[in-house]
């Protein structure tokens, strides 16, 4: 069935249940990894970018607060165990606010921030950059180390391993493996620029390539297998995420989301009608996934491939959707060169609030839900907006 902005809303019962908690800790999102144990610690919320939160995120969409950057911020939150929301800006800053919305502290790269950070068990904050660098911050803000890849880091985000080791992909083309000491573990070359790796419980690293592939790497840098979409000339700028049975998906600019098995075979492929850009897809704790396109549509699709729904937003979707534990889910939408949208749609495809907010065309900031239930996303405004 196909929503649009206008239909009914309906709140979605409060539940948080053990089986939500075991789906995101057993599935190697949190638990196997060196991610800090925090609502979201990096970008769609865990290793396997799920994007799916232990909590109830703002079931009204009320603002809370917005906290004003330098520039425009494409960069997506990340939370802290203390609360603190770690957000790049293209000012050439990572901020670090207080959940009550006053800064804490900003670090100043060489140029600007659109990468997303993450956050590692011990505080260490990493975060890549256009200037070619990977940034290690302490959790008081001062540089730790840095390392330089051979390209600009522009949207790619760093996923932290079990080990301690950050993998994050470079404009140069390559995946690069880092030691939490900042020395070079290993790289591998698979034509990557934008999308963002996913790491499944054994350790495998999956990320996306602009020469059409899916890319699954041993955690020694070796290649497990590659696989080559049906588009000639396609690109996957969309980061993987990987469901509980090890299915990987992503989307790409044909407008299809794969479905992977975990040996690299084709499980199943669903064609939307317009462009995969830089969404993401997210997954529930029910296997529902969720990803958007360029034509606005947010598309519910069952595990077994099929439509479950879909809602038309007033513009084109390019953020990754984020859901909260009562099913809600939440995508950032844009319908004009001054204004977009936050939206919250019910687990059913119904309407639940959505926000105007401004900043123009490409919303690339996807939400991130805090342990109280706040909403955090950033816009092309320059504001950090917080949402209870």
């Amino acid at each position: 069935m196909v929503k649009n902005a206008f239909g009914a809303g309906l709140i979605a019962p409060i539940i948080v249940t053990t089986v939500l908690v075991l789906y995101l800790t057993g599935s190697g999102g949190l638990e196997n990894s060196g991610l800090q144990n925090s609502s979201w610690p990096k970008f769609h919320a865990d290793n396997n970018n799920t994007g799916q939160s232990l909590y109830v995120g703002s079931q009204a969409g009320v603002l809370k607060w917005k906290f004003t950057s330098g520039d425009r911020i494409e960069s997506s939150p990340a939370i802290g165990s203390d609360g603190t929301i770690y957000i790049g800006s293209e000012d050439k800053k990572l901020y670090a606010v207080s959940p009550k919305g006053t800064m804490k502290w900003n670090y100043a790269a060489e140029n600007m921030i659109v990468s997303s950070p993450a956050i590692s068990s011990d505080g260490t904050i990493y975060i890549g950059s256009i200037d070619k660098n990977l940034y290690a911050l302490n959790p008081d803000g001062t540089l730790k180390w840095t390392y330089t890849t051979g390209g600009e880091i522009s949207f790619s985000s760093p996923a932290i391993g079990a080990a301690g080791t950050i993998y994050i992909g470079s404009d140069d083309g390559k995946l690069y493996a880092i030691n939490r000491d900042g020395i070079l573990k290993w790289s591998y070359a698979a034509g990557i620029y934008y999308s963002s790796p996913a790491i499944s419980p054994d350790g495998t690293i999956y990320i996306g390539s602009d020469d059409g592939k899916l890319y699954a790497i041993n955690p020694d840098g070796t290649l497990k297998w590659s696989y080559t979409t049906e588009n000639v000339n396609g690109y996957i700028h969309s980061a993987p995420a990987i469901d509980s049975d090890g299915t990987v998906y992503f989307g790409d600019n044909s407008g299809k989301l794969y479905a992977i098995n975990h040996d690299g075979t084709l499980k199943w492929s669903y064609t939307t009608a317009f462009a995969i850009w830089a969404s993401s897809p997210a997954i529930s704790s029910e296997g529902t996934i969720y990803i958007g396109n360029e034509g606005g549509n947010l598309y519910a699709i069952n595990p077994d491939g099929t439509l479950n729904w879909k809602y038309v937003t007033e513009g084109a979707i390019e953020s990754s959707p984020s859901i909260g534990a009562d099913g809600t889910i939440y995508v950032h939408s844009f319908y004009s060169v001054q204004d977009g949208k936050l939206y919250a749609i019910n687990s059913d495809g119904t309407y639940k609030w959505s926000y105007k907010i401004g900043g123009g065309s490409d919303f690339l900031s996807s939400p991130a839900i805090g342990s109280d239930g706040t909403v955090y996303v950033g816009s092309r405004d320059g504001n950090l907006y917080a949402f209870s």
